[in-house]
């Protein structure tokens, strides 16, 4: 069974992999359509877009952090298919600020941090009640609190 599914691995994801690697190959011609279309900084989001498509077919053949490589191919598959039909401005939601790098370079025009924003949110309506904060790294703390009256 590891057999076969280590087979449909390989077979799924060599095209991306493939497809990845043709990207820096073409480059040229890759970077020129992808102006065409109106993507911004084409050369580079060829190389990220090329990049993203052979590190995450590698991840998905290797079974290493599968299931992050075919979300970061997924993500770069559409936006690239709605790109390519002709949508001019592209909202995406990423998770990390990597995720929303890509994102910006792959074409999407405004990239939201939901979480983090809903955080900061809450975040402003519990202050000034605060009995104990412990900040234990950068960005990231314990904060006991009075829960407020609304």
């Amino acid at each position: 069974m590891e057999t076969t599914m280590f087979i449909g691995r390989i077979l799924f994801a060599i095209m991306f992999v493939l497809g990845g690697i043709n990207h820096f190959t073409q480059a040229e011609g890759m970077t020129g359509y992808a102006q065409h279309k109106g993507v911004p900084a084409a050369k580079v989001a060829n190389l990220v877009s090329g990049a993203v498509l052979v590190l995450g077919g590698l991840s998905i053949i290797l079974g290493v952090y599968a299931d992050l490589g075919a979300l970061a191919v997924s993500v770069l598959l559409i936006v690239m298919a709605v790109k390519e039909m002709g949508v001019k401005f592209i909202v995406a939601k990423a998770t990390t600020d990597v995720h929303g790098r890509i994102l910006e370079r792959v074409g999407a025009a405004h990239v939201v941090f939901p979480e983090a924003e809903m955080g900061e949110r809450v975040a402003h309506l519990v202050t000034g009640k605060m009995m104990d904060f412990i900040e234990f790294d950068d960005g990231f703390a314990i904060v006991k609190t009075r829960t407020p009256r609304f």
